[in-house]
């Protein structure tokens, strides 16, 4: 195959795109298309100025000798091919974000009891990733006015910013945002309650 020149893992959505150039001397690349970590396999289009080869399915794989050629007919990568080439790769990818979401009272900075009770594992999450980046986003539903409901959502944020450094997690990796009623998990009618609205939304990366 010759000596590898470089390789690099593209990001689709729904599924990731592996691609590598050998350096022998008929340089070729290589793609394949494999799953995300969910499972999820997306879509890409290999082309050259001699046509398009689509990408659909795990493991379908497609070789391009250069930009002037027709990419080679579609085949299928298993797991020890894909394991053996991209290996290393895969295995120095970042984990993917824990995502936590804190629901709270009709318009308080008030936890419900469950989610009061999420905290410690946030802040396990927090300590075993030894994540340097904490987002905190406060959410409200439609009750009450737009331009309270940004300072509500803000102080939510706050509030959960304040149990995290409690619980001994330094300030400056956590920021905080404040939607107010602009992102509803739940669309809802002016002045409805919806407890799946009144959020915080943490993200440790």
């Amino acid at each position: 195959m010759g000596k590898l020149v470089w390789k690099v893992l593209l990001p689709l959505l729904g599924g990731l795109c592996f691609m590598m150039v050998s350096g022998c001397s008929t340089p070729r690349t290589l793609v394949i298309l494999i799953p995300d970590h969910d499972g999820q396999v997306g879509k890409a289009v290999v082309t050259t100025g001699k046509g398009a080869v689509p990408l659909n399915a795990a493991g379908q794989t497609v070789v391009v000798h250069n930009r002037h050629s027709s990419p080679k007919e579609t085949t299928a990568s298993g797991k020890d091919r894909i394991d053996a080439l991209f290996g290393e790769a895969l295995a120095g990818e970042p984990p993917l974000p824990e995502k936590f979401i804190l629901y709270f009272q009709s318009g308080t900075v008030q936890l419900t009891d469950e989610s009061l009770m999420e905290v410690p594992a946030i802040v396990d999450s927090i300590r075993k990733r030894q994540s340097y980046d904490v987002s905190i986003n406060g959410h409200t539903d439609r009750v009450g006015s737009f331009k309270a409901n940004i300072h509500l959502s803000l102080q939510r944020a706050m509030h959960v910013k304040g149990l995290l450094i409690d619980a001994g997690i330094r300030p400056k990796y956590l920021t905080t945002s404040s939607h107010g009623e602009g992102n509803p998990l739940i669309k809802t009618v002016d002045g409805m309650p919806e407890l799946r609205n009144r959020r915080v939304e943490v993200i440790v990366r």
